[in-house]
């Protein structure tokens, strides 16, 4: 998996007031910096998910974000990770060609459910023929279907992928609450004033 990296960084002498206690420091920012991600970065991850920025299909994206946390002196330095394809929509535009058949075969609506998911991959359907033309060199797979012709896939050589920023927007809209549940959390633990 690919990550996504962030660091907020604290006022020092914040961090310095709670020097007799710094030990515990460490798993209190890392808990608070965890309720971040999970009650104010992932809802606006998901939602950019569920069709703000992507349309969701199956869920796998979703499902597959993570986080991990390290607390370094004066900085918390978050990892986002998600499946790989997640960070070809964050960083594109990135061109996708095929690595082992000479197309790619991109599923028209009559080879998708209602939700947008694939039914089978493109060998698995009967009574298909391609048809290629123009200068493109791509083509299409139909279907005959008793009196009628359906297409199910455009193929194409390689296809290009717009960059869809789902991650970075949310984490950037959420940071400050992430320095304010941390610090809430160290005063809360480990007494002192915040800045």
């Amino acid at each position: 998996m690919i990550g996504l990296h962030t660091q907020i960084t604290f006022d020092g002498r914040f961090l310095q007031r709670m020097a007799s206690n710094i030990g515990r420091a460490g798993s209190v920012v890392s808990e608070a910096a965890h309720q971040w991600a999970l009650y104010d970065a992932d809802p606006v991850i998901q939602a950019n998910l569920a069709g703000l920025k992507l349309k969701r299909r199956t869920g796998h994206l979703a499902q597959s974000v993570r986080w991990s946390f390290t607390v370094q002196g004066d900085k918390v330095k978050g990892d986002l990770w998600a499946l790989h394809y997640g960070w070809v929509h964050e960083y594109g535009p990135m061109v996708i060609r095929p690595r082992t058949a000479r197309y790619l075969a991109i599923p028209l609506p009559a080879a998708l459910t209602p939700a947008g998911v694939l039914r089978k991959p493109p060998r698995a359907w009967a009574n298909t023929f391609v048809r290629f033309g123009g200068f493109s060199g791509s083509g299409t797979i139909f279907q005959q279907r008793r009196n009628m012709v359906v297409p199910l896939f455009r193929l194409k050589r390689q296809v290009t992928i717009p960059q869809r920023r789902w991650a970075k927007p949310a984490v950037d809209q959420t940071l400050p609450q992430l320095k304010e549940r941390v610090q809430k959390a160290l005063v809360e633990t480990l007494g002192g004033q915040g800045d």
